[in-house]
């Protein structure tokens, strides 16, 4: 199983534990039922602010709806100003054996 279709069956099984219909967690999140349907079927993509509200109306850990890439692509995004710092330090004193970059 891929991850866009583990994810996919984990949402499915979280809104089927919680007894709600594609409708109802699009009404919460102000989509459309055919939209929740795509991101049940692994084909559609989830925007980054209807994660928080989807996991809170499921019940279920944000980390359950977000794939392992996704989440790496966010940490790096989120935390490129701390990495570029932390080049900058290993540079200026000397301390990268490897000459490689952390990003």
């Amino acid at each position: 199983m891929t991850g866009d279709a583990l994810l996919a069956a984990q949402l499915v099984a979280a809104r089927q534990r919680k007894g709600l219909t594609q409708k109802q967690i699009g009404d919460a999140l102000g989509v459309t039922s055919s939209r929740v349907a795509e991101w049940e079927c692994g084909s559609g993509s989830r925007r980054a602010d209807e994660l928080p509200i989807l996991s809170n109306v499921l019940g279920v850990p944000l980390d359950l709806l977000v794939d392992k890439e996704e989440r790496s692509r966010r940490w790096l995004k989120e935390n490129k100003a701390a990495l570029a710092d932390a080049n900058t330090f290993l540079d200026r004193h000397g301390l990268r054996s490897d000459g490689k970059r952390l990003f």
